[in-house]
């Protein structure tokens, strides 16, 4: 484990920490396997109005650390609601911090190659900061001085559109989609098979990731940056808008890659870190 793990038992001997009891209660179950659950959700437009507390419940899933798929029992669909609910442990106050969402739940965004799919999420206009600039870098009047930022700028934009538009795609969504407006309620589970497409629809594996990215002419590592091994998220330090999962909402686990919290994919915070690192 590195320095940056959250160790539950360690989290578990204190009191104090207001995410104790629910962290103990999640790494009863396969954080992977759960991680999708969470990240399943996020693609329901019933689930608009609790994208805070869904994200919120992903940074928590993802500081728990696994040794990979099936390690621990996987949750089922009663426990799985119960974790979710407005009064749980834990939850209760996230849930006074969700607003009505006002957003489209997706959107189109044109790019090199095409049209993409993507989440605009709770962000304020995130796709319209992205489509300024994506203009000021690739079709202002002035040339961007600097050709080997711009060819990064483009590796990075069209990598996060092509995963967001796949992930879009298994999840049997078309652009325009609205959200469905039911504030502080509970979260809208499915059925066990819908659940199962949408968990699928988030997770991948290398070879997948490799084989769609050379198919737009991408490759693997301009996405290494929004990574994060399952187990290194920090939890005690947690606020809405500042969450490791905001830069890095790619989760790793072995082989398998789980995009945490789609939404955060075309968002600037994840493109501007993965710039900068």
């Amino acid at each position: 484990m590195t320095k940056d793990s959250v160790n539950p038992q360690q989290l578990n001997k204190s009191k104090q920490h207001p995410l104790t009891k629910l962290v103990k209660t999640l790494s009863a179950f396969d954080p992977a396997d759960l991680l999708t659950s969470v990240a399943g959700l996020q693609l329901m437009p019933e689930n608009a109005d609790r994208s805070v507390r869904l994200e919120f419940l992903a940074h928590v899933v993802a500081s728990i650390n696994s040794k990979g798929f099936s390690s621990k029992p996987k949750v089922n669909l009663k426990q799985f609601e119960k974790i979710c609910k407005c009064d749980s442990p834990g939850i209760e106050q996230i849930v006074l911090m969700e607003d009505p969402f006002n957003n489209p739940f997706t959107e189109a965004f044109t790019f090199h190659g095409g049209s993409y799919i993507v989440f605009p999420g709770i962000a304020e206009e995130p796709t319209f900061i992205l489509r300024h600039l994506a203009k000021a870098i690739f079709i202002n009047a002035e040339p961007f001085p600097s050709q080997q930022f711009k060819t990064e700028v483009q590796d990075i934009v069209l990598t996060v559109l092509v995963l967001s538009n796949e992930i879009a795609k298994r999840a049997g969504l078309e652009r325009g989609v609205k959200p469905i407006s039911a504030p502080r309620d509970n979260v809208f589970i499915p059925n066990y098979e819908r659940l199962a497409n949408l968990k699928q629809a988030v997770s991948f594996n290398r070879s997948e990731l490799i084989d769609l990215l050379a198919d737009h002419g991408v490759y693997f590592y301009s996405i290494e940056n929004l990574i994060l091994p399952l187990g290194n998220v920090l939890i005690d330090n947690y606020q809405i808008n500042n969450g490791e999962l905001l830069a890095r909402p790619i989760v790793q686990t072995g082989d398998r890659y789980i995009v945490a919290s789609p939404s955060l994919l075309p968002t600037f915070r994840t493109l501007t870190v993965t710039l900068i690192i």
